[in-house]
């Protein structure tokens, strides 16, 4: 408690300033608090400081030609922040400590930045140093989850962009995130999402946004009106093992952030926790309201197969 007074301390110290109306809601992977003076909950404040905040490491050991990921791996770490969040949620009976083992800076941990580079040079032929985009970490976590049975949650990722196949779906077990790499524009996100991307937030399944501008990704947890709250990975702490821990103060962030929509970069991977079929049908209802960002589908297409409906015959003479 000395530990997140101290913090929400510092929050209040660095918190960008209020200027919305009370009566104004903040939603928080699904939930809201109520503006009420100029002053941010404290509510809000304590739970954005409570979540785990994966950064840039140094001093780490077994990469191939390199000891830090500062520079190249923020998409990874921003993924592992949304992974790391989304089984605390799933598991709140879990410690700190056995979350935070999976992410360990070291090539035994299931979801290290070690195993992420591995499966992104098999999967994506990304060489180790290079930039993860959207999609290669999506693969990269659908397949390390694969790869670790002992970790008790499964996950899909969209199909062809943005859709869910229920036939698909229906042979996972839950619980399962869905994982949704998309992009919503071209340069920035068109506007013509705007609604649907704020209606994200208040989706009682959602666990959070990765992304954020070209080559800089966050992890995007609450939104107010049209500003988004955000953890940055881009701070570098030295590296995290089982048999030397680093800090637990460097796994949360000690300031609020936050971005106006039209600064976001189009790129993302939206993240959706489903932990029954209660929870699915939930999530369904509700699609109608972001229904251009995920769409939801029976089965996926069968490719079309092609046939010539003619051989031309060379030696015969164009006449056109």
């Amino acid at each position: 408690m000395e530990l997140m007074a101290r913090f929400l301390e510092r929050y209040l110290h660095f918190a960008p300033t209020n200027t919305e109306p009370p009566g104004t809601l903040i939603w928080f992977l699904g939930h809201s608090y109520k503006i009420e003076d100029s002053q941010w909950p404290e509510k809000f404040l304590y739970d954005s400081f409570s979540l785990i905040t994966i950064t840039y490491r140094s001093g780490i050991e077994g990469l191939e030609n390199m000891t830090s990921d500062t520079g190249w791996g923020c998409m990874i770490r921003s993924t592992q922040t949304l992974l790391a969040n989304c089984l605390r949620i799933c598991y709140p009976e879990k410690q700190l400590k056995e979350i935070l083992a999976l992410f360990a800076d070291e090539p035994s941990a299931p979801f290290s930045i070690h195993q992420f580079v591995t499966m992104g040079k098999t999967l994506c032929d990304i060489n180790p140093g290079q930039w993860f985009g959207p999609t290669t970490s999506c693969s990269c976590v659908a397949r390390l989850s694969d790869q670790n049975p002992d970790v008790p949650l499964h996950v899909y990722v969209a199909r062809n962009g943005n859709a869910i196949y229920r036939d698909q779906l229906s042979k996972v077990s839950f619980p399962v995130l869905l994982l949704i790499p998309t992009r919503l524009g071209i340069d920035s996100i068109n506007e013509s999402y705007y609604d649907q991307l704020l209606q994200v937030f208040e989706i009682r399944s959602f666990v959070g946004i990765t992304g954020g501008r070209p080559r800089s990704a966050h992890y995007f947890y609450a939104r107010q009106n049209q500003y988004f709250f955000y953890l940055d990975p881009h701070c570098t702490h030295f590296a995290h093992t089982t048999t030397q821990p680093a800090s637990e103060e460097t796994f949360h962030s000690a300031t609020l952030r936050r971005v106006a929509i039209q600064d976001l970069d189009p790129c993302m991977i939206f993240g959706f926790l489903i932990r029954d079929e209660e929870e699915w049908h939930s999530f369904e209802a509700n699609q109608k309201y972001f229904a251009d960002i995920v769409q939801i589908f029976d089965s996926e297409p069968q490719p079309v197969e092609t046939h010539d409906d003619f051989v031309l015959d060379e030696n015969v003479e164009d006449h056109l």
